[in-house]
């Protein structure tokens, strides 16, 4: 898809319509020759990452997944507005802002480019550029992936029917007692009870409430296909290792651990990149004070996304490895952002950078997250039944308890912990 043939770029547009009113946005299959040389190599690199994601995720799951397609992933512009950044699906294919792409560059710099709190290196020295370029390449991956799960798990069905989206004919959500089902297994299918206190009366606060349980759906499935591309590409290299005997087999077994340990590192950074970078207009002012909002975005605060993408990290790796001490050692690393979290500590010192991190452990925010996991628990049933793919399961009422160590904060931003 990618060469330097001249063949024209198949080019079409699209309407969106949004609050402000339709828009239309120009859609390329290949980055269009009108611009600039150095945006092309930006975007040729940048689409060349996503449809290789792509081609890996849909050969690795086809076999299992026969309903599975495979999306197109579209560079599109807006021209009333060059600098917007966002990636959308229409339920069938995956659609990347140019400014996405460029955007990131300055971002990824920007977050990167400044040493730890403590003082420590956030890269090994003389590794920063190829370490800031695997974390790009995670960015992407994971942006593309989270629009992948909406369409492999069918969201669009919700967004279509139940979803109160602004700006658009749905403006007050409506409930369908059936819809017509797009599988070839069923011909409809009943939408379950709405419980009053989750989704039934879809108040002011709770109006963006399914479509937030489907965000965290999407995140925490993306990271679960990128985090199994990262293990698949280290195989071959603990295949290597079990091979050796004796010495030589635990001096290659380590270094097999310190460089999953990498780029698992880099992963937690792209993830937390990747919460901050497409709602980085909430940050302007207190962050906490998101707080107060909790049920109100169309996605879940930023520090709860980061949150809910490193428990999905942790589950992958218990599921994927049998020994304990082998996870212990792959998440032990204090690489990156891995002990960064936290912009506030029980002196009071704050790190500009990372606070939008912080809010999540307060007992609003994780309260907010219990109600989360039981709007899946809610919708799973008819998540699972029009998915293209297998879905998580529901949360027990063991796993949905708080951890007393999770309370750290007040909403104002105080260390109580």
């Amino acid at each position: 898809m990618f060469t330097t043939n001249k063949e024209e770029p198949i080019m079409f547009t699209k309407t969106i319509r949004e609050k402000s009113g339709d828009k239309t946005i120009f859609c390329y299959d290949r980055v269009p020759e009108n611009q600039s040389e150095e945006m092309q190599v930006v975007f040729n690199t940048c689409l060349k990452i996503a449809n290789d994601f792509i081609e890996y995720v849909y050969s690795r799951y086809k076999p299992v997944f026969n309903k599975i397609t495979k999306p197109n992933v579209y560079l599109c512009f807006d021209p009333n507005d060059v600098s917007h950044i966002n990636a959308f699906t229409d339920g069938s294919d995956i659609f990347v802002y140019g400014a996405t792409f460029i955007g990131m560059e300055s971002y990824i710099t920007e977050r990167l480019s400044t040493d730890n709190t403590d003082g420590s290196k956030i890269f090994i020295a003389g590794m920063e550029d190829a370490s800031i370029m695997k974390i790009r390449e995670y960015l992407i991956e994971i942006i593309v992936a989270h629009e992948l799960i909406h369409i492999w798990h069918s969201h669009g069905i919700w967004k279509r029917t139940v979803l109160p989206i602004s700006g658009t004919d749905h403006d007050e959500a409506v409930l369908f007692d059936e819809i017509t089902d797009i599988s070839e297994d069923n011909s409809s299918s009943t939408f379950p009870i709405m419980s009053d206190d989750l989704f039934g009366a879809l108040s002011f606060n709770q109006k963006n409430l399914i479509q937030q349980v489907l965000e965290i759906d999407s995140d925490c499935g993306a990271i679960n296909l990128v985090l199994k591309k990262i293990i698949d590409d280290a195989a071959p290299i603990v295949r290597e290792a079990t091979q050796e005997q004796d010495e030589e087999k635990q001096r290659k077994l380590d270094f097999s651990i310190f460089y999953q340990r990498k780029l698992i590192g880099f992963l937690v950074a792209a993830s937390g990149l990747m919460c901050g970078f497409f709602d980085c207009e909430i940050f302007k002012g207190d962050y906490f004070k998101s707080l107060n909002c909790l049920d109100s975005f169309s996605h879940p605060l930023p520090s709860i996304r980061f949150y809910k993408m490193k428990l999905t990290i942790n589950t992958v790796l218990y599921t994927i490895f049998d020994e304990e001490q082998i996870v212990s050692e792959l998440l032990a690393d204090d690489y990156t952002f891995r002990t960064e979290i936290f912009s506030h500590d029980k002196d009071g010192n704050k790190d500009t950078r990372n606070c939008f991190w912080t809010p999540v452990f307060t007992k609003e925010a994780q309260e907010h997250i219990v109600k989360l996991e039981e709007g899946w628990n809610t919708i799973h049933d008819t998540v699972a039944l029009f998915s293209k793919i297998a879905v998580p399961e529901k949360f027990s009422a063991d796993s949905m308890r708080i951890p007393d160590g999770n309370i750290l904060f007040d909403s104002d931003g105080n260390w109580v912990g």
